[in-house]
């Protein structure tokens, strides 16, 4: 299960399937971590890769995603 962003995107069908292979009294961990970079500057959305000079996006979809969404004004 994944999804941009680090946001599970799978539902509760999703979720139903992944719980049908967990051993009987087993434990499910549900680790949520967004995928969000930060500079040295401390700037959020980019980070420095080693051997280069600038920074890039991180993550570069999820931040697409949000220009378009700001320049078509979607409301949700």
């Amino acid at each position: 299960m994944g999804g941009l962003a680090g946001i599970p995107f799978i539902g509760k069908v999703g979720y139903n399937a992944f719980t049908q292979h967990m051993p009987a009294g087993g434990n499910l961990v549900i680790l949520f971590s967004p995928h969000v970079g930060m500079t040295p500057d401390g700037e959020f959305g980019k980070f420095g890769r080693d051997g280069q000079d600038g920074h890039d996006a991180a993550c570069g979809a999820a931040v697409n995603a949000y220009k378009w969404l700001e320049a078509n004004e979607w409301q949700p």
